[in-house]
């Protein structure tokens, strides 16, 4: 995401963080309003979105692949 320049480092709360650019949200934003993009992810994360806590991103994203 920070390569193609859709996010940017960011800090938060004394932690590194990532935010969308301008470009990340048109990006994000178009591909929200194409019906046929992403469609299982989109219905993962609307059924599971308010149970989704930092420290779970936090582990998602320090995890080794």
């Amino acid at each position: 995401m920070v390569g193609d320049k859709l996010a940017d480092w960011t800090t938060v709360s004394d932690r590194i963080g990532v935010h969308l650019t301008t470009k990340g949200e048109t990006a994000a934003k178009a591909v929200g309003e194409c019906e046929d993009a992403l469609v299982e992810q989109k219905a993962a994360l609307l059924s599971v979105g308010s149970a989704i806590t930092e420290t779970l991103v936090t582990r998602l994203i320090s995890s080794k692949a």
